[in-house]
């Protein structure tokens, strides 16, 4: 028999929101847009479980978000329109054998694992997400157009054997796709191009047929069809190895698009701002705790020759920041955009004081992290009269990615 222990929380989330406001003298039209994810997935195996085949052990959280916001004005006076996103997500993610609770004695025993297969704790977090947030003001007098959108990440992705826990994965099933270390990135969209380029069919191509159905998928509001147009155009894979014996992985991914804009057509004074906002705080840990026995596995029982033992961390984060401002007038134009984006985390991967290990193959214990971003800050502006415009853009990364084995 093979024992398994998953915990599994998605959301697919739309948001829009607008407001438009027309009049002959002055007017305004705004929108704000607010959303909000708090999750907790965990996955615990305690006590004694015996398997002949495969235990695993896994938690993980999922989201796929489009927000967007727009403000307009039309006046024949003086004009006002803005738009705000704001998205904020903090998930805690984990997945853990002989987890100990408050209270516990220090030598407990909370989980005896015996698998003559092999032995899998995983957790992942993973989130996509697209904020758009502008505002257009035309009039004949004075007009302001403004666009905010901020997004914060914080999350905990954690995959544990908890301390003084007693697990023995022989290996002796068929090997399993253990997380390794890398992502793999494709444009599924581009390669059914090439494809259909390659080898052309009469009839619907495969690059049509993708886009048909997708296209009902959202339109029907089908679970997961969020998620499957980004990955149609985007897609971001952890990388696996096949491999025999005990794997502790944790996996943390961020696929972010933060795009503000705002602009002012007005006979008169013309301002125009856009913010763009995104802060992630992220940990994500591997660990074996201490005093924990890896396959200190009773007499009489053989492991395969590959047994193997893997902790591996892995963090990674694809952003896009863009922010501008336009504004045009027939007096006086100002127009600004600020483009700011902090990211920090820390990726470790440990055995702890104490563990016992013992294996046939490699014992690796192995920590990544990759950050992507790209940041746009632009302010156009143009008037009879002066015209002022300034533009910034701050990125800041700081992380901390450790791997190590404090004795066996």
């Amino acid at each position: 028999r093979a024992v398994r222990v998953a915990a599994w929380d998605q959301t697919d989330w739309i948001n829009t929101v607008g407001g438009v406001g027309l009049a002959g003298g002055g007017g305004g039209g705004g929108a704000l847009d607010v959303n909000t994810v708090v999750k907790t997935v965990e996955a615990v195996l305690n006590g004694t479980v015996t398997a002949d085949t495969d235990v695993d052990v896994s938690a993980g959280s999922e989201q796929n978000i489009l927000t967007a916001s727009f403000g307009g004005s039309g006046t024949g006076g003086g004009g006002a329109a803005g738009g705000g996103s704001l998205l904020t997500v903090k998930n805690n993610t984990l997945a853990v054998i002989g987890r100990h609770a408050d209270g516990d004695a220090a030598s407990a025993v909370n989980a005896v694992v015996l698998s003559l297969g092999n032995v899998r704790v995983h957790a992942s977090d993973v989130t996509d997400s697209v904020l758009l947030a502008g505002g257009a003001a035309a009039a004949g007098g004075k007009g302001l157009g403004t666009g905010v959108g901020v997004t914060t990440f914080a999350g905990t992705t954690r995959a544990l054997i908890d301390r003084n826990a007693r697990v023995t994965a022989l290996g002796q099933a068929a090997p399993s796709a253990f997380m390794d270390g890398g992502v793999s990135l494709s444009i599924p969209i581009l390669a059914d191009l090439v494809n259909d380029l390659n080898d052309p069919r009469v009839g619907t191509t495969r690059a049509e047929s993708r886009m048909n159905t997708l296209s009902n998928d959202l339109l029907a509001g089908r679970a997961r069809s969020l998620d499957t147009f980004k990955d149609t155009l985007f897609k971001k894979s952890a990388g696996t190895t096949p491999r025999r014996g005990l794997a502790v992985t944790a996996y943390s991914d961020q696929d972010i698009a933060n795009l503000s804009a705002a602009g002012s057509g007005t006979g008169g004074v013309g301002v125009a701002g856009a913010i763009a906002m995104t802060t992630i705080v992220d940990t994500v840990e591997a660990k074996i705790a201490e005093a924990v026995q890896i396959n200190q596995h009773p007499g009489g029982m053989t492991p395969h020759a590959d047994q193997s033992v893997t902790v591996q961390s892995q963090g990674d984060t694809s952003l896009f920041n863009a922010a501008g401002g336009v504004t045009v007038a027939g007096a006086g134009a100002i127009s600004g955009a600020a483009d700011v984006a902090t990211i920090a985390r820390t990726t470790r991967s440990l055995v702890s004081t104490g563990a016992q290990i013992h294996t046939q193959g490699s014992v690796r214990v192995d920590a990544d992290n990759a950050v992507r971003a790209l940041s746009l800050a632009a302010s156009v502006r143009g008037a009879g009269g002066k015209a002022v415009g300034a533009s910034f853009s701050s990125m800041v990364s700081a992380g901390t990615t450790e791997a190590f084995i404090d004795g066996l």
